[in-house]
């Protein structure tokens, strides 16, 4: 089961420090549903792998707030007027995978690590039933996979999983014409895919006879593809479905307190 921890974080953008929670442990126990969500058993682990600043509405990992980003002054101006600060707290988890997409854009993070955080975005809001925003960023989610194809962005060994979330995506806000199009461009770039036996079953699966899960045994390492090729992985996505990033930030704290004793001791 999923597990937390609370941590305190400063904010690289606007030098505010707030409270928030992450993961200690977590796993990926639950279902798979055919656009590659590994659902957990217990609580939910995607609202524990994104937070914003509540004093100017900077977004990201956890991990971003404790390794300071690179972020540009025209970007930490952005984030200020068009996102700034947060009245009502704790956040929606949807909301900030929105900012810190929004944030990515003018970071300029390839397309396919923006359409990550909008496609986790519609998890998020598919959890909280909020129904027209999830389908809002499927469809952004799929357009900016889209460009991420269309670019040339992604390798040609995961073309074939690209073009097929792209087409699942768009099947799931009834953009059918345009799914088939897409799982048609999927059936092309098989035979560059490591994957391409399981992978040919899904498309033929969700282009005729849908279904929410994905049934039987599924090669991790394809689900594994597009999450990494996103630059923005989750804690399900390691050997044993458990993880403790919370432990490391933990960890890199009680570093830095021991580094201090030891300096106080010394001078």
């Amino acid at each position: 089961m999923t597990s937390t921890m609370p941590i305190t974080l400063t904010c690289h953008c606007c030098s505010a420090t707030f409270d928030s929670e992450t993961w200690a442990s977590t796993n990926s126990l639950g279902p798979l549903t055919t656009d590659f969500d590994p659902r957990p058993s217990g609580l939910p682990s995607l609202p524990l792998e994104i937070t914003t600043c509540p004093q100017c509405g900077f977004s990201g990992s956890p991990a971003e707030f404790v390794r300071p980003p690179l972020v540009p002054d025209d970007v930490k101006d952005k984030v200020k007027k068009e996102i700034g600060p947060q009245r009502d707290y704790p956040i929606p988890a949807w909301k900030s995978y929105e900012y810190a997409a929004r944030i990515a854009e003018w970071r300029g993070a390839a397309a396919h690590t923006v359409g990550r955080l909008y496609h986790k975005a519609a998890w998020c809001s598919r959890d909280e039933e909020l129904l027209d925003k999830e389908s809002a960023f499927r469809r952004e989610a799929a357009r900016q996979y889209q460009v991420a194809f269309d670019e040339e962005q992604i390798p040609e060994a995961h073309l074939a999983t690209y073009a097929y979330i792209v087409g699942e995506l768009l099947r799931r806000v009834g953009e059918h014409d345009e799914a088939k199009t897409w799982f048609s461009k999927a059936e092309v770039c098989l035979s560059k895919s490591r994957h391409a036996v399981p992978l040919a079953a899904l498309i033929t699966q969700q282009s005729t006879q849908p279904k929410e899960f994905i049934e039987g045994e599924f090669p991790q390492e394809l689900v594994q593809e597009i999450r990494v090729l996103g630059g923005f992985r989750s804690p399900s996505e390691k050997h044993s479905g458990c993880v403790t990033c919370g432990c490391l930030i933990v960890a890199l704290i009680l570093l830095v307190f021991i580094v201090w004793l030891i300096l106080s001791w010394i001078f």
